[in-house]
């Protein structure tokens, strides 16, 4: 009877170590300061072949930032499929913080993100 008590209770602690190591790493803030009319650019690998691309999903009505555009590159053009990066240009519009959070995700409406970014932006007067 004890035999199956300590398998039991080492098969509970095996399985509870692997999902402990197949779980995601924290995801990192970084920090970003800036004046206010100032613009900034983020840097993030991507390849739109595959169907997955960055989306700004903290933006709200009174976000302090004003999103200048996105320019996708190939950083290898020889091959189909190649990475690249996308280069998202931001402009602080107005005195304060601002958590920006960007997610990558199927453009198919995929709900969970297969990476975060996340970048606190605080923003000065000039």
């Amino acid at each position: 009877m004890d035999f199956f008590k300590i398998k039991s209770g080492i098969s509970t602690l095996g399985i509870a170590i692997l999902l402990l190591n197949c779980a995601p790493e924290p995801v990192q803030k970084e920090v970003i300061n800036i004046k206010s009319g100032e613009k900034f650019q983020i840097e993030l690998p991507s390849n739109r072949s595959t169907g997955y691309t960055w989306e700004w999903t903290s933006k709200n009505e009174n976000t302090s930032l004003d999103s200048l555009g996105i320019i996708y590159e190939v950083t290898n053009t020889k091959s189909v499929g190649e990475v690249g990066i996308e280069l998202w240009t931001f402009r602080g519009n107005k005195v304060g913080q601002e958590n920006l959070r960007l997610e990558l995700k199927r453009q198919r409406g995929e709900k969970e993100a297969s990476q975060i970014r996340l970048y606190e932006i605080n923003i000065s007067e000039n």
